[in-house]
């Protein structure tokens, strides 16, 4: 579904559908984010809905932002900040 490349800790991020909707449950959806290091290995996977959480993102200095949808207003935009150099640390 999507691919893009978080600049700050250098993780290459792939959104997937798991799990689409079928003849018999039209609702039904599974999405992940899958986290890689520059050499393809897989660090993280992060299921979420596409309904709440924004496929796209954008880096910061403090990680990387997606956006969070609000079936209340359209009135605000709020960021969920994901900070992925803390993805195998010891720190």
């Amino acid at each position: 579904m999507g691919l893009d490349f978080d600049t700050q800790t250098e993780k290459i991020l792939r959104w997937v559908r798991v799990k689409g909707p079928t003849k018999e449950n039209m609702e039904q959806e599974r999405n992940r984010l899958l986290v890689f290091d520059e050499k393809l290995k897989p660090e993280a996977e992060l299921e979420f809905n596409r309904e709440e959480l924004g496929m796209y993102g954008f880096n910061t200095p403090k990680g990387y932002a997606l956006s969070l949808y609000s079936l209340t207003t359209d009135d605000v935009t709020v960021f969920a900040v994901i900070d992925f150099s803390k993805i195998n640390s010891l720190d």
